[in-house]
C-alpha cells in the first residue's frame, strides 16, 4: 500500500517507545479524514472566492467538517508529546483553535440556513472563526518544533506541519489585510495554497504513524507511536 512504502515507523524504531493505549485508536483514521475533508474544503473555498453564493455555506461547512475531524488528533498529539514540558501549552493552542474553527463555522452555517443578518450575527462568527484558523497556524507551528524535538513522529510529518501553520496563520493575516484594503493581496493564495498542500501532506504522513501496527485496517494491534 501506499502509506507502508512512504513508512509507518514501527514500535522499536528510534523514534517510537512502548505503545499507549492513551492514544485514540480512531487517530489514524481522523488524520485520514482531515486529508479528505482539507481537500473538499479548499474546493469549496476556491468556489467561494470565485462565485459566492451557494458555495459560501457549503465552505462553511467543509471548515466545520475539518474542525471536528482536528479533534482527535489535538489529543493523539498531546499525549505522544506529553514528556516536553511545552506540549500543555500546544495541547491549549489546539483545543482553542478547534474550538474557534468549529464555533465559527457553526455560527456561519446558521447565519446562511436562517437568513439571520449577516451584519448583526456574521461578522461576529467570522472573526471568531478567524482566530481559529489563526490558532490552528500557531498549534501546527507548536506540534511541528514539538516532534523535531522530541522525535514523537517522523521529521517529514513535522517539518509538513510547520510549512502548514505557517501558511494557516500567515494566510489569515493576509485575508483579514485584503478585506481592510479591498482586494486581495498577491500573498493570500501562495500561503494558502502552502497551508493545503502542507496540511495534506501532515495529515497522509500522521495517519501512517499512528495507525496500529500489525493490521493494515487498524482492527489489532497497538498504535504505531506513543510513549508510556
Amino acid at each position: 500500500m501506499l502509506t507502508d512504502a512512504l513508512g509507518a515507523v514501527a514500535v522499536g524504531s528510534r523514534r517510537s517507545g512502548p505503545a499507549t493505549s492513551d492514544v485514540p485508536t480512531i487517530a489514524w483514521k481522523s488524520a485520514y479524514g482531515v486529508l479528505a475533508a482539507t481537500a473538499l474544503a479548499v474546493a469549496l473555498g476556491i468556489g467561494f472566492f470565485t462565485y459566492g453564493g451557494i458555495f459560501a455555506p457549503l465552505s462553511d461547512a467543509g471548515g466545520l467538517l475539518v474542525g471536528l475531524l482536528l479533534v482527535p488528533l489535538v489529543r493523539a498529539l498531546a499525549v505522544l508529546n506529553r514528556d516536553d514540558r511545552l506540549a500543555g501549552g500546544v495541547f491549549l493552542l489546539g483545543v482553542a483553535a478547534t474550538a474557534g474553527i468549529i464555533i465559527g463555522s457553526t455560527g456561519l452555517l446558521a447565519v446562511h440556513l436562517f437568513s439571520l443578518d449577516p451584519a448583526v450575527y456574521g461578522a461576529g462568527f467570522l472573526g471568531v472563526q478567524f482566530v481559529g484558523w489563526l490558532l490552528l497556524g500557531a498549534w501546527l507551528l507548536g506540534v511541528g518544533a514539538l516532534g523535531l524535538r522530541t522525535d514523537s513522529v517522523a521529521g517529514r510529518a513535522s517539518w509538513a506541519a510547520v510549512a502548514s501553520g505557517v501558511g494557516a496563520a500567515g494566510g489569515i493575516v493576509s485575508l483579514v489585510y485584503s478585506y481592510a484594503v479591498g482586494s486581495f493581496t498577491p500573498a493570500f493564495p501562495l500561503l494558502m495554497a502552502l497551508y493545503a498542500v502542507g496540511f495534506v501532506c501532515w495529515a497522509f504522513w500522521l495517519g501512517g504513524e499512528l495507525r496500529p501496527s500489525g493490521d493494515p485496517d487498524g482492527r489489532d494491534g497497538e498504535p504505531v507511536r506513543g510513549s508510556a
